[in-house]
């Protein structure tokens, strides 16, 4: 993370010699751990996408998102959110990435890395340096300190709309998926049941009525589950079909 951090402090000169320093990532190491830790995880499976995913969440680290907003940001950040929200003036202008041949091998050429995370790369390198300028006014004259101000404010006004949409997609998924979770632990804790219940009975341990009264309270929670699965699926599948039989017993 320090070599990126270094990487960036170069990335972000300026043709005045401004720069950021060390110093201007001090208060988001927290952020900046976190990317690291997420940026490796991604790249032993999909190296680019990591890439995608350094430079959208290095760019939010510049306009001053918390680390709540950053974890929202997948190497699809930009694409997904971001790309055609950019004004014209903040849009990077890279050109296609053409094969470099390797020499002595007919054919064979040296990977290079996607457009899209060029595209992604470009804009964190022109954030980087209008936050350099903001950050070391002294090498710039005021009308350019005005203009990288003004290059910051449309990012952050672009990337609250980015950020504001993700949040609610990251919503809806966690939603989607929190039901079908829930029931996998109860199936894990009935699994566990079932084992102390046999463990239970060889040692004679076993207390029939509290047994069966849970087993009341399991029916209940079955039978209301039941009901509004067979309200809300027309042609149920195998797992909503067993339970809609199981509860027009009770």
């Amino acid at each position: 993370m320090y070599k990126t951090i270094l990487d960036a402090i170069d990335r972000s000169k300026t043709e005045d010699d401004a720069s950021l320093r060390l110093i201007d990532f001090e208060e988001h190491q927290e952020k900046l751990r976190e990317l690291h830790r997420d940026y490796i995880k991604l790249a032993t499976t999909d190296p680019d996408a990591a890439k995608r995913l350094l430079h959208s969440r290095l760019a939010m680290v510049l306009l001053d998102y918390p680390k709540t907003s950053l974890r929202l940001a997948q190497s699809d950040f930009y694409s997904r959110y971001v790309e055609t929200r950019l004004p014209d003036d903040l849009k990077p202008k890279v050109p296609v990435q053409k094969p470099v041949p390797v020499l002595g091998i007919p054919g064979a050429t040296l990977p290079t890395a996607s457009n899209d995370s060029a595209v992604v790369e470009a804009l964190t390198n022109r954030l980087l340096q209008a936050k350099a300028v903001c950050c070391d006014g002294n090498r710039a004259t005021p009308a350019e300190v005005a203009e990288a101000s003004a290059v910051m404010k449309m990012a952050r006004d672009t990337f609250d709309v980015a950020v504001k949409l993700a949040g609610q997609n990251a919503e809806l998924v966690k939603r989607q998926t929190a039901v079908p979770e829930r029931l996998t632990d109860a199936a894990d804790y009935v699994t566990q049941c079932a084992n102390e219940f046999a463990e239970a009975k060889a040692k004679r341990a076993l207390d029939d009525e509290a047994f069966d009264d849970a087993l009341i309270v399991l029916r209940d929670s079955l039978v209301n589950l039941g009901r509004q699965a067979g309200r809300t699926f027309s042609a149920p599948g195998e797992g909503v079909a067993w339970l809609l039989a199981a509860i027009r017993s009770t």
